[in-house]
């Protein structure tokens, strides 16, 4: 199975959901190298971690990962996540290894899926369907027995229907939601908006479908801001704040718009 496939759909499910993304390699986050600081400084300012598909991972990894949860992050586990060490072996651990007593889930048995399996959400926040349907389960099945973790979907197949698909389990501050499966897109958009929860207040709220608003730190302290059209025709923003296009120089007060033509792109900047 490649990694790939199993990683990939949430990271697209991100975008779908409308959330920024950024990447972390785990060198950064424990040994020598390590840039950000304590699992609880990490938690402050990046409140969800996807790890999705990262089947090699030392024992510091996994440690720090339930800190991260402790500390209050939102840890979302992906399939093919803490399963290996760092020389790819089969841990001898109850998977997900190191976490499956805080994740109240555990599992052993997996299976590969020739074809996408139905999930029941029954009305939970993975709802996206008519009558609780929870959208589909793909690529990848493990069989997830909930010790203590609440249910949010689980399998609509006669032999995996025993087990669950997708639980969550608040620990210490936080929460680690384990995803035994590869979510079809819709349901992975919806899981990946529950787990970022309400948006900050005067964020760029209302935004057309079609749009997505990203942003960058700039070395004098301001905030770049990248609006992507993704699609043809024209596309109207309200701004949440005053801001400065960074091509043209044009200010655009909070409460004003910005159009963005045919798969357009604007840079703007905010700050002082």
């Amino acid at each position: 199975m490649r990694t790939a496939s199993l990683a990939l759909p949430f990271y697209r499910a991100a975008f779908d959901a409308g959330l920024q993304v950024n990447l972390v390699r785990p060198e950064q986050v424990v040994g020598a190298d390590a840039v950000f600081g304590s699992a609880s400084e990490f938690a402050a300012v990046r409140p969800v971690l996807v790890v999705a598909a990262d089947f090699t991972a030392s024992d510091a990894m996994l440690d720090w990962l339930g800190d991260y949860a402790r500390a209050g992050g939102h840890l979302v586990l992906g399939p093919r996540a803490a399963y290996g060490d760092e020389e790819a072996r089969a841990r001898l651990d109850v998977k997900p290894a190191r976490l499956a007593t805080l994740a109240g889930v555990s599992y052993q048995e997996f299976q590969s899926l020739a074809s996408p399996v139905g999930l029941v959400a029954d009305g939970g926040p993975l709802a996206v369907g008519a009558g609780g349907a929870g959208g589909a389960g793909t690529h990848w099945a493990e069989y997830l027995r909930p010790e203590g973790a609440e249910v949010l979907a689980r399998y609509d197949h006669p032999h995996l229907e025993g087990y669950a698909a997708i639980t969550t389990m608040p620990v210490g501050e936080g929460r680690i939601t384990v995803a035994g499966t590869v979510p079809d897109q819709a349901t992975a958009a919806a899981l990946m908006g529950w787990a970022a929860g309400s948006p900050v207040a005067g964020a760029w709220e209302g935004v057309p479908e079609s749009v997505r608003v990203t942003s960058s730190s700039l070395a004098d302290g301001r905030r770049a801001w990248f609006l992507h059209h993704w699609a043809w025709g024209s596309a109207s923003v309200t701004v949440p704040l005053d801001v400065v296009d960074a091509v043209t120089g044009e200010a655009v007060a909070a409460g004003g718009s910005i159009e963005l033509g045919d798969w357009d792109v604007r840079v703007v900047v905010s700050g002082a």
